[in-house]
């Protein structure tokens, strides 16, 4: 089994874009904010994902993460806690302490999507080994070519 954590601002929001309408970005509005989707393109991907890996939201949205979920018209996925206290130490990347707990226990590979990896981060994931980092572009968000990256690495 490989767990997949997917992030979304700057991932599927990428939020520093300025040509994401030609991009085939919508603007989707959700109570407390708006973001960019593009279902067309990152629907397909999330749903292969989920049917060859353990999918679970990293993002700061938390339970609200499925809102994307529906928008995309797949499932709701379980999502990692990034609130309250974490057990592990403090790091540079504010989500790992969260990841790590999440993760303990657990030697499945992992690929973890995010737009704000420090170095430890990545020094972690090498520690940890069969984890995979897809650092995107906050003006680019998940690309092809990140999702085929992916798919190398799963298989």
């Amino acid at each position: 089994m490989t767990y997949i954590l997917m992030d979304i601002d700057g991932v599927l929001n990428p939020f520093l874009a300025w040509d994401l309408e030609e991009r085939g970005f919508n603007p989707v509005s959700h109570g407390w904010a708006n973001w960019q989707l593009n279902a067309e393109l990152h629907a397909p991907w999330l749903q292969n994902l989920s049917a060859i890996a353990s999918l679970y939201w990293c993002s700061s949205w938390e339970e609200e993460s499925n809102y994307v979920s529906r928008h995309f018209k797949l499932p709701d996925f379980p999502f990692v806690k990034l609130s309250g206290p974490a057990t592990t130490s403090a790091h540079g990347t504010w989500k790992l302490p969260y990841v790590e707990d999440f993760l303990k226990g657990k030697d499945e590979k992992v690929v973890w999507f995010d737009d704000e990896f420090g170095v430890d981060a990545f020094h972690w994931a090498e520690q940890r080994g069969n984890t995979f980092l897809v650092q995107c572009d906050p003006s680019v968000g998940f690309s092809s070519e990140q999702y085929k990256e992916v798919l190398d690495f799963i298989n």
